[in-house]
């Protein structure tokens, strides 16, 4: 059984809730509804602004919460925030004390990707980097995903990648915190690793990581945990 049949076994029956339904969200709800979960999806804008998404939504039997109170009663045996949104965000830690595992669709794609994956975060030139990274791993003959904040949802595409692929990913520091607050249990799902490239400022680690962990990662500690990654160059 691949990492991939086990995430599909992983979801199937599980009350899993989705938060925020913008375009990187639609594959994750459909590959989460086609393997037997029953899907909420929550949105700070009302149906009628979510237009064809709603509607799409509807037509696949996901229950829609939307509104300015859609973090009001976040629940679910899963939940999965969406892009951006820090791990300790007060409504997440309360589903989490209520037995809720919170997770993100990027957490899964580095337990499941088959393929070298790269990943670029910083203050500044974050797509230019994930960019010109890509083209060059092109230009020496590779397949190359690119993903994240730019590119398209690479969860689906998880079953076509070998592992002499590459995943070149830019992200958000809220990405690189999930081993802190991960509640996928290990074993779960098959773990590969990744490589870093993180270019921090100081208001940026600051913000993000808090002043102490800015400071060991400008001394090189992986502040992962060590999960998934060989190192982070700073």
């Amino acid at each position: 059984m691949t990492a991939f049949d086990s995430l599909k076994k992983y979801v199937c029956g599980k009350n899993i809730t989705v938060v925020g339904i913008g375009i990187s969200n639609m594959p994750l709800i459909r590959f989460l509804v086609k393997n037997g979960a029953n899907v909420t999806a929550c949105d700070k804008k009302t149906q009628d602004e979510l237009g064809e998404r709603a509607e799409e939504l509807t037509n696949l039997g996901v229950s829609l919460v939307c509104g300015e109170s859609y973090l009001d009663k976040l629940s679910g045996d899963i939940i999965f925030k969406t892009p951006g949104m820090r791990f300790d965000h007060p409504a997440l830690e309360h589903a989490r004390s209520k037995g809720s595992v919170v997770t993100s669709e990027m957490e899964v794609f580095f337990e499941v990707c088959p393929a070298k994956i790269i990943a670029v975060t910083g203050s500044d030139g974050k797509t230019t980097t994930t960019t010109l990274v890509s083209l060059l791993l092109k230009e020496a003959g590779h397949r190359v995903y690119v993903g994240g904040n730019i590119g398209s949802p690479l969860l689906p595409l998880v079953n076509e990648m070998t592992e002499e692929d590459f995943a070149v990913l830019e992200l958000s520091s809220s990405d690189f915190l999930y081993k802190k607050y991960s509640q996928i249990p290990e074993g779960e799902l098959t773990k590969k690793r990744a490589s870093l490239v993180c270019e921090p400022s100081l208001a940026y680690c600051a913000r993000d990581f808090g002043l102490p962990q800015y400071l060991l990662l400008g001394k090189g500690e992986d502040m992962t945990g060590g999960r998934n990654r060989d190192s982070i160059v700073s």
